[in-house]
């Protein structure tokens, strides 16, 4: 039983709307923090390279100027006392062997044998060294100077691990508001979408039970679903006024029957009381009289509803014999149930 509803449920068109929505929406916000985090992480990538080929610069030139010296006395001015990131700056000679590596202290959790087992590619190139245990990286820049010897600047990408890091925390923060923004978004579209259809279905429930007054509320946006309701309001009052109309005419039927179905009741009661009358012909007024008092209940009960839909009606209570209304009930439906192939009897007790 739990499982039919819940096919019910997900079969319906406003858990569709709602999943679409939702489904759209989620994978939209997706899609833009992958573009968002790439144009981000590329953007940080080109800053970080651009920040090392600007200090490859200013050791490069302090090299070629003051030696190694100088490119120590700016290090410890500009990197230690200051507190900035620290530099990687290794000078190499024309076989890749270190010849001078600034602050190794620095860099212990870099794997830096591998710099001299790999000889860059070419006169300017780029090599990136993972550290271990850690997500860090080494950028380093890589150039050949005139004597041949190869001079390399890098920088570690902690700063920008650090801060794509907490750019992907707050988009999961974010992530979860526009979650819950695009489940309640869903839900309240798929509430106001389908609102028109629901009262349609509310209001044909109620005609189904003989409520035939009952009208669709509009929205009168104009849109298509008003416009529905609109046709579908105006459809239910021109069959209201075909119905009345039909209510109209049968009441005016069953008055008018009245009075020759009276006078042939009579007219039999007449002929059965005559000495004159053979018992067949008896035995016929008989059943005419029978016939046209079963006739005349059933216009007295169609006059009857007539009135009571009327308003007219006087319901007068008294005591009454609960075996003779239903036997006026079941006279009242007997035709019906013989079309729709139902028996129908009552039985005394």
């Amino acid at each position: 039983m739990y499982l039919k509803h819940l096919r019910e449920i997900a079969s319906s068109i406003s858990c569709k709307i709602f999943s679409w929505y939702a489904g759209v929406f989620i994978f939209g916000s997706v899609i833009l923090f992958a573009f968002s985090y790439y144009y981000f992480s590329v953007t940080l990538l080109r800053q970080f390279h651009d920040d090392i080929l600007l200090e490859f610069n200013e050791v490069a030139s302090l090299y070629r100027f003051g030696g190694i010296e100088a490119v120590e006395s700016y290090m410890v001015e500009n990197f230690i006392s200051k507190r900035k990131t620290p530099l990687f700056v290794r000078i190499a000679d024309h076989e890749n062997r270190t010849a001078h590596l600034l602050f190794p202290q620095y860099w212990k959790d870099f794997e830096l044998k591998q710099l001299e087992q790999r000889m860059p590619d070419a006169e300017d190139d780029w090599t990136s060294l993972p550290a271990r245990g850690s997500p860090y990286i080494l950028e380093i820049h890589s150039q050949k100077t005139d004597n041949g010897q190869w001079i390399q600047v890098g920088m570690s990408n902690e700063k920008w691990t650090y801060i794509t890091s907490h750019y992907r925390e707050h988009f999961v923060i974010i992530m979860i508001g526009l979650i819950v923004f695009a489940l309640g978004g869903g839900l309240l579209l798929s509430s106001r979408v389908l609102k028109p259809i629901r009262d349609i279905i509310s209001t044909v429930k109620a005609i189904d039970v003989g409520r035939m007054d009952n009208r669709i509320p509009r929205s009168n946006r104009n849109d298509e679903l008003d416009e529905l309701a609109m046709l579908f309001n105006r459809l239910l009052d021109k069959i209201s006024l075909l119905v009345n109309g039909m209510q109209d005419s049968l009441d005016n039927v069953a008055h008018d029957l009245r009075t020759p179905l009276t006078r042939i009741q009579n007219t039999a009661e007449l002929m059965l009381h005559s000495e004159e009358v053979s018992d067949t012909s008896r035995e016929t007024f008989l059943d005419i009289m029978e016939e046209t008092d079963h006739i005349l209940r059933m216009i007295d009960i169609l006059m009857d509803l007539a009135e009571a839909k009327a308003g007219t009606l006087r319901i007068e209570r008294r005591q009454t014999e609960m075996l003779s209304l239903v036997d006026r009930i079941v006279d009242m439906y007997q035709f019906v149930a013989e079309e729709k192939g139902v028996d129908i009897y009552t039985v005394a007790s």
